[in-house]
């Protein structure tokens, strides 16, 4: 998973404020959360367009070509056609895929929604995630939605993530937690 710098959330911050009102205006929540996704994606995946987006003898004005060509044949709708124009011409495609994170934590901000990464040793059964993200829900208020995956690492017990915040009920967290505890008393003794 990559890491973003601070100055990336900075640089994005203004970009998604604007993009959400324009998405809620337009009614368009779903589809400009979507078409960003896949942006980023290609982002992520594709060299060659890691290359044209990274490439600083490349005029924005032709990035902006670029990606407008590729949202149109991807029939991306007008204002995510607009708004990456924008982006390009700006010399700011770098910073999509933290504007599209920041998109969808602010989505979910307005539906109510915590997202959360449940990471569990074995895998749970459906009765034990309905259970966890219910309790989940009580605790925060919000509509619980979760992405569930398997780790076999953390030998036993889980990990849930939720935006910036972990909670580690995992062996392996308490065996960490316990080598530093003994490190610590080492030097001070």
């Amino acid at each position: 998973m990559a890491t973003h710098s601070t100055d990336d959330t900075l640089i994005a911050e203004p970009y998604v404020a604007a993009l959400f009102d324009l998405a809620r205006d337009a009614g368009a929540f779903d589809a400009v959360a979507q078409e960003l996704g896949q942006l980023a994606e290609l982002s992520a995946s594709s060299a060659e367009y890691r290359r044209l987006i990274d490439d600083p003898t490349i005029p924005p004005a032709t990035k902006a070509e670029a990606v407008s060509s590729i949202l149109a044949a991807a029939k991306a709708s007008d204002l995510t056609q607009r708004f990456m124009a924008r982006v390009a011409r700006n010399g700011r495609l770098g910073a999509l895929p933290v504007m599209h994170r920041l998109f969808i934590e602010k989505l979910a901000e307005e539906r109510g929604e915590l997202h959360v990464q449940i990471t569990s040793a074995r895998a749970l059964t459906l009765t034990q995630q309905k259970q966890l993200t219910e309790s989940l829900a009580k605790a925060t208020g919000k509509t619980v939605v979760p992405s569930v995956t398997v780790d076999d690492s953390l030998i036993a017990g889980l990990i849930i993530r939720a935006g910036s915040r972990m909670l580690d009920y995992s062996l392996q967290g308490k065996l960490r937690q316990m080598a530093m505890a003994l490190q610590s008393s080492r030097i001070t003794a």
